[in-house]
């Protein structure tokens, strides 16, 4: 099925058919996960159990943009100054 990207606000959108959502048991603010993978958006229905997991998940690829992060150096910098040790 072809759709077109539509002004939204100030975003773009699409719209999912109707069929597509009966069919994935999905409903009106059911919350979903997006995600990027490569050249292809993966739209994934977060169910109520594993809205922790898909948090950390957020998490681990928030820390995948930190480069070098060492927290225990980190940390230890840190009571250095305060302490002055």
């Amino acid at each position: 099925m072809q759709t077109t990207i539509r002004k939204w606000g100030n975003s773009q959108g699409l719209c999912i058919p109707k069929s597509f959502l009966r069919e994935l048991n999905w409903r009106e603010s059911d919350n979903v996960d997006i995600m990027l993978q490569g050249d292809t958006i993966v739209i994934q229905k977060i169910k109520p159990h594993n809205k922790k997991a898909a948090a950390f998940d957020q998490l681990k690829s928030l820390r995948i943009h930190v480069d070098d992060f060492d927290m225990e150096r980190e940390r230890d910098s840190y009571l250095e100054e305060k302490y002055d040790l």
